[in-house]
């Protein structure tokens, strides 16, 4: 899924399907898709859009949705920041990288916004390479 057209259109060349879609109003139906997944995207999105994204992909979802992204670590942003110029990154680069750590979550943050938002309970785990992951089953919605 991209927002962006003619992203979309790169993407369905590499890919089985590529679609042109806003992620705040999916152009599914409800319970229509098994698996949805969000990788590395959460952090782009700041409270009520974080949790309607969320609402969303649990709308759409059959039988899960899982998220993974940054999890937010002083430490993940000095190694970060060091390993950016020994790899060669652009300045441009690095300070993206450095604001996504940023703006990942906590474990115990990721946790509260899924609930929050979906009403859903989740089974949230950190990650090595400092990820956090999230899933929860769409079947638990209350009322």
């Amino acid at each position: 899924l991209e927002r962006a057209p003619l992203l979309a259109g790169a993407a369905a060349a590499r890919c089985t399907h590529g679609l042109a879609a806003d992620a705040m109003q999916l152009p599914f139906a409800t319970g229509s898709i098994d698996i949805v997944t969000l990788s590395q995207v959460l952090h782009h999105f700041d409270g009520a859009e974080a949790e309607r994204l969320l609402q969303e992909c649990t709308r759409v979802a059959r039988v899960a949705v899982i998220v993974g992204d940054l999890r937010r670590s002083w430490l993940a942003v000095a190694g970060l920041w060091v390993s950016s110029f020994a790899l060669g990154f652009h300045p441009v680069s690095r300070h993206d990288g450095v604001l996504s750590v940023l703006r990942g979550y906590t474990r115990n943050e990721l946790q509260a916004l899924v609930e929050r938002a979906t009403r859903c309970p989740a089974t949230v785990r950190r990650r090595l390479g400092f990820r956090v992951t999230a899933h929860w089953s769409p079947g638990y919605l209350a009322p």
